[in-house]
């Protein structure tokens, strides 16, 4: 089958700490954009450059809109030995930049601070759906049969409402202060309040349809999902990626599942219902009346996906299917028997055994698990429970620690290696950020760039190994006009 691209885009939420002249510990607050914008000039990693948000591993690095750091991987054509390693890597890049900004001593003194913790997750700690933040998937998809609407994106949406029973990032929710702390299996699902959306800042969908490519659109679509959770568990970060990847694959072959419709605008709903559900026994109602079980729901997903073997699966595909196939025979034996593998059953196990009567565990065992705490006087960290499961219980399911690392400084062989020759030659170059703009899939020159009369606009084709000869010569002639 042809190459599947994919990618990720986590959003990290980071509380810094404030220490009183006296020395005692201040509160921990959201870091602001001052800090953050201290952290990014003077606390980018050696080894790595960054040219208008772009670094030269391929990925992206930027404070987004809502003022938290934000890291996108480069797109990949594998997923264990791919994206899962660029996203870890990037969760050590992360990691690195703010435990250097608390010792940074060119911050100005209005910035600095002492100690920082960096989440992954998407909801606070309190599980508040109104306050959520980022964790994006992308796929590319040949433009064929992928229509951006309710009726072309049915099956994606079935798929993505029921698969956090394996998925889930697990959460605790307080519904109103003093009352009790409720699990839940997922993040995000809370927060999704429409099946399909051209925006994401006033609605908060499954899959975002604003057609945006990143490449050729006439040959190319991006599936841009909003509504994951993010993990530390890898075996959870290979099991969203991988069934979504053959989902999409049914849906350029054009398969619908009619039969498993639901009433318009009502898949998010059943998101919402997966994630409360631990029993996974609770049925929704079909479009033709019929009743389901979500977990029913993607065991026929995942028996279509079977089918296209016959076209020729690839390692991460014929690992997707054994692992689809043993997840869905746990949750029908006992949910819980994924506790050694997905983020939300080991946190519910969590919950419910060691820390059951703890009654910091809110604060402490639970905060621990996605959240990295970077005290500049423990160099090692205090790290995370989830670094410390991938140490162990998950060690089985991490890419090799040399590819991982790879990962930090160099790009994968895709359009990424092609953007990254871009950012090092533009970074080699004394001009003008204003001259140029650098994107996913081109540069656009500016009549202020050097040896230009006009805009002009270098497209990065997906599949292409070389730069094209007329971008080469123009960047090639700018260099030679500084150096001379």
């Amino acid at each position: 089958m042809a190459e599947r691209i994919t990618g990720t885009e986590m959003e990290y939420p980071v509380s810094v700490r404030v220490n009183t002249e006296d020395g005692s510990h201040g509160p921990d607050l959201p870091i602001n954009s001052y800090q953050l914008a201290e952290v990014y000039k003077w606390c980018i990693p050696a080894g790595l450059t960054v040219v208008r948000t772009f670094a030269t591993n391929g990925a992206r690095m930027y404070i987004d809109m809502n003022n938290w750091p934000e890291y996108a991987t480069p797109e990949d054509g594998h997923i264990a030995e791919g994206t899962v390693a660029n996203e870890i890597i990037g969760e050590r890049i992360q990691e690195e930049m703010f435990r250097a900004a608390a010792v940074e001593p060119r911050f100005s003194p209005n910035t600095r601070f002492d100690k920082a913790v960096v989440h992954k997750r998407v909801v606070g700690l309190n599980g508040d759906p109104k306050f959520a933040w980022g964790y994006h998937e992308n796929y590319r998809a040949n433009r064929k049969n992928i229509t951006f609407d309710a009726e072309g994106l049915t099956l994606l949406g079935l798929h993505l409402a029921t698969r956090n029973v394996y998925a889930g990032g697990g959460s605790i929710r307080q519904r109103k202060p003093g009352e009790p702390y409720e699990f839940y299996l997922a993040q995000k699902a809370m927060s999704v309040d429409i099946d399909f959306s051209a925006t994401t800042t006033t609605r908060k969908p499954l899959v975002h349809t604003k057609d945006e490519p990143h490449a050729d659109k006439e040959k190319y679509a991006r599936i841009h999902v909003v509504c994951g959770d993010p993990h530390m568990s890898p075996w959870a970060i290979r099991m969203q990626l991988g069934p979504t990847s053959l989902v999409a694959r049914l849906m350029e072959q054009g398969v619908k599942l009619d039969h498993l419709r639901l009433p318009p605008d009502q898949m998010h709903r059943m998101g919402h219902l997966v994630a409360t559900d631990l029993t996974m026994r609770q049925t929704v109602t079909l479009a033709n009346g019929k009743t389901i079980r979500p977990v029913e729901i993607q065991g026929e997903i995942y028996e279509n996906a079977l089918k296209l073997e016959r076209e020729g699966f690839d390692d991460d595909d014929r690992w997707t299917v054994v692992e689809w196939e043993r997840a869905l025979t746990d949750i029908e034996d006992d949910p819980m028997l994924l506790k050694n593998r997905a983020d939300w059953a080991l946190m519910k196990h969590l919950l419910d055994g060691k820390y059951a009567d703890d009654p910091d565990f809110v604060n402490t065992r639970y905060n621990s698990l996605d959240s990295s705490r970077l005290d500049p006087k423990h160099p090692a960290g205090l790290s995370s429970l989830g670094l410390y499961f991938r140490q162990n219980l998950w060690k089985q399911y991490m890419p090799d620690v040399a590819l991982i690392e790879d990962r930090r400084y160099n790009p994968p062989e895709t359009i990424a290696k092609l953007r990254t020759q871009v950012v090092e030659m533009l970074a080699s170059l004394h001009v003008s950020p204003n001259a140029y703009m650098l994107n996913w899939n081109f540069l656009q020159l500016e009549r202020t760039f050097p040896g230009q009369a006009d805009q002009e606009v270098f497209l990065f084709e997906p599949g292409a190994t070389e730069l094209p000869d007329d971008l080469l010569k123009k960047l090639q002639s700018a260099g030679a006009v500084f150096s001379s």
